[in-house]
């Protein structure tokens, strides 16, 4: 199945930098966890908070990131996610951190989610109707 991808903008901020004037490394993951929360809400319509207050949350596994180009202060960049692959418990999620000014592509990755009860901490499997909101 192919999943829809969403887009949201990002500004580097002053703390972001590194001693070398350029984003730290990970920020990225920063910036693609802020899109994913703003994606989640506004685009599947399902907040972080929704899922807590159902006794859910997503806790990040893996993370894999590329970097290609640095982002410096002043920077805005477009953040594109999409899920790659939705199992039984977890979902991979796609993203690009693009320069927005230039459409230069800085770094792209893919993180594992798996869905936890909170009051077990265990790994449950995902609910048809989080699976009908992601799949669009």
């Amino acid at each position: 199945m192919e999943y829809t991808t969403f887009e949201t903008e990002v500004a580097v901020r002053p703390g972001d930098i590194d001693l070398h004037g350029h984003v730290h490394s990970p920020e990225y993951l920063a910036f693609f966890l802020t899109a994913r929360f703003d994606q989640m809400e506004r685009c599947y319509g399902i907040s972080m908070q929704d899922f807590q207050e159902q006794g859910l949350t997503w806790f990040l596994r893996r993370t894999e990131i590329d970097y290609r180009k640095p982002l410096k202060l002043g920077d805005r960049m477009l953040v594109r996610s999409r899920i790659s692959e939705i199992t039984k418990s977890s979902a991979w999620v796609d993203f690009d951190i693009v320069e927005k000014e230039s459409g230069d592509l800085c770094c792209n990755g893919r993180v594992l989610n798996v869905l936890i009860n909170l009051e077990t901490g265990r790994p449950v499997r995902i609910p048809d109707w989080v699976i009908e909101k992601y799949c669009v």
